[in-house]
């Protein structure tokens, strides 16, 4: 391949991978904004 293509190519690859990461991220602090609000405001157990 030429240089023009792997320099492509690896452009590609950074911006993916900074995206992921950025998803990554994004889940880990909703998870954590709903572990707080689940500890914040528990559910009422139900009796069966």
């Amino acid at each position: 391949m030429s240089e023009t293509v792997m320099r492509i190519f690896k452009q590609a690859l950074a911006v993916t991978g900074k995206g992921m990461l950025a998803l990554f991220a994004f889940m880990l602090l909703f998870f954590i904004l709903l572990v707080l609000v689940d500890r914040i405001f528990p559910g009422k157990e139900s009796e069966q």
